[in-house]
């Protein structure tokens, strides 16, 4: 052990003197010659000296300890025995980390663009990795196998004889109609309602004003009765007002010579759930007087013109008339005339006198005779779509500007006049009375009173 331990080396070195100490290699004279030992590296001696004199218990050295290379290493659970292993030996653990899970990744990449290639994708071709999640967006939630709510109420195919059947697909409001459920007092379908024997129109009436809901109760109820509400003159059969007026509907509706009854008669209709059997005329007297017509006598003639009492007449009326052009319009067309709108303008070509078309019309049937035919005292034979209500001869030669009386109105009356002799009609500037008058008589006459002169 002296001769292996150094520090005993160091400490007999320095005990002895130099000149009395031996070299290493030399034997003492008289002792046996012994083999010399094979030299050994000193840093392996070193660290086998160290090894057996460190204590079981000394504290481990500093840092990744070597390992041996020589050691079988041990497979991990997601790699195959035929792998070649890593070299674990050399570099940081976290980029030993990132290296292995990069080659997993690099596997998973593989298979996905393996099922990108399958018919139908990733979503919908064969089977997916379980590992899929990590590269792809997350999946759309499973649709519902049955209709969406909003597809079940948006359309609806009726059958005939349902309320909307018209043969055609009916579009289902997906919320409840206020109106339809307020109207369904009775019977709600076309194979319960009776058909549509007359069109009624009401005006002057008050009772439905602000009161949409009894208005819709109301019209369900007589469309139960057989008779539908309607708003157009032309096809009325049944005139409900409270007595004469001078609405456009009451004037426009003369035309169609319908049952004309008071407001009373709707009244009964409501309440006993059916149309009076033998309802009377409308009967006032007062404003007949003051207009100047029986209403029976204007009914009687009403069916006479079937809506040809303006035939072949065009009328002018100007652009700022009080109650409305529309108004004077809708009259004047639903008794077959033609109306233009007068503003001024110069150079107006107007239509020819209804004499020389008259005189026109005869000589391509083969009449030479120009007149007017037989006379009835009111008025002329009718000639083509024209009445024998539509006045005298002098109306033959006519063209009327229906006019109010405002200044912007009163600076055109002298335009119109000059327009008019130079085409050799007679001009009448008239107020609004003379088309009131003979839309409510169902009669064309001249007075005086309804001339505006300047």
């Amino acid at each position: 052990s002296l001769h292996h331990n150094p520090e005993t080396k160091r400490f007999a070195q320095k005990s002895m003197p130099a000149s009395s100490a031996m070299p290493e290699n030399s034997t003492p004279k008289g002792a046996a010659q012994e083999p010399a030992p094979t030299p050994v590296p000193e840093d392996v001696e070193m660290e086998e000296e160290v090894r057996l004199e460190v204590p079981t218990t000394a504290k481990k050295a500093c840092g990744r300890p070597k390992k041996d290379v020589t050691t079988t290493p041990r497979l991990l659970d997601e790699e195959k025995e035929n792998e070649t292993p890593e070299n674990r030996s050399t570099g940081r653990a976290a980029k030993t980390e990132a290296l292995r899970r990069s080659k997993g990744q690099g596997e998973d990449h593989i298979k996905y663009q393996r099922e990108m290639r399958r018919p139908g994708g990733v979503t919908h071709g064969g089977r997916r990795s379980s590992h899929m999640e990590d590269f792809s967006s997350p999946a759309p939630p499973p649709k519902r196998a049955g209709k969406r709510k909003s597809d079940e109420n948006t359309y609806d195919v009726t059958a005939e004889g349902s309320a909307l059947s018209d043969g055609e697909t009916q579009d289902k409001p997906t919320k409840t109609n206020k109106k339809a459920k307020h109207s369904a007092a009775g019977a709600t379908t076309t194979s319960e309602l009776p058909p549509i024997e007359y069109k009624m129109m009401v005006t002057g009436d008050e009772r439905w004003i602000g009161n949409p809901k009894k208005e819709d109760a109301d019209k369900s109820q007589l469309r139960l009765l057989g008779v539908q509400l309607t708003d157009k003159p032309e096809a009325v059969d049944i005139l409900v007002a409270p007595r004469i007026l001078r609405t456009k509907k009451f004037v426009a509706a003369l035309a169609s010579a319908p049952l004309v009854v008071d407001s009373k008669y709707l009244d009964t209709a409501l309440k006993q759930g059916k149309l009076p059997s033998k309802p009377a005329l409308l009967h006032d007297r007062e404003t007949e007087d003051r207009l100047g017509f029986r209403l029976s006598e204007a009914l009687d003639r009403a069916r006479t013109n079937r809506h040809k009492l303006l035939a072949g007449w065009t009328i002018f009326v100007t652009k700022d008339i009080q109650g409305g052009f529309e108004t004077y319009k809708e009259i004047i067309r639903v008794n077959g005339g033609e109306v233009m709108m007068y503003a001024g303008r110069t150079g107006l070509k107007m239509p020819p006198s209804r004499r020389s078309r008259r005189g026109e019309e005869n000589k391509k049937k083969g009449h030479g005779d120009e007149g007017s035919g037989s006379e009835d005292g009111e008025g002329g034979e009718a000639v083509g779509e024209e009445s024998q209500n539509q006045g005298d001869e002098d109306e033959l030669d006519c063209v009327y500007l229906v006019s109010g009386t405002t200044e912007a109105e009163k600076k055109l009356w002298k335009g119109f006049r000059s327009t008019a002799e130079k085409q050799e009609l007679v001009p009448r500037i008239v107020r609004t009375d003379w088309l009131l008058n003979a839309a409510m008589s169902q009669r064309v006459r001249w007075d005086a009173k309804w001339a505006l002169d300047e």
